[in-house]
């Protein structure tokens, strides 16, 4: 379950365009080109 919240913040941050590793710190804007969030969500849905 904890895995599963983690994973729509991810798609979350995604979406809003930050990346997971702006969390707790400085926001970084997301490389389109190269995401892993998107990757892991790539994996989970296909």
């Amino acid at each position: 379950m904890l895995k599963n919240q983690a994973l729509k913040l991810c798609i979350f941050l995604c979406m809003t365009g930050v990346s997971p590793e702006g969390i707790g710190g400085v926001f970084r804007p997301i490389r389109r080109t190269h995401n892993p969030c998107t990757d892991e969500l790539w994996k989970t849905t296909t």
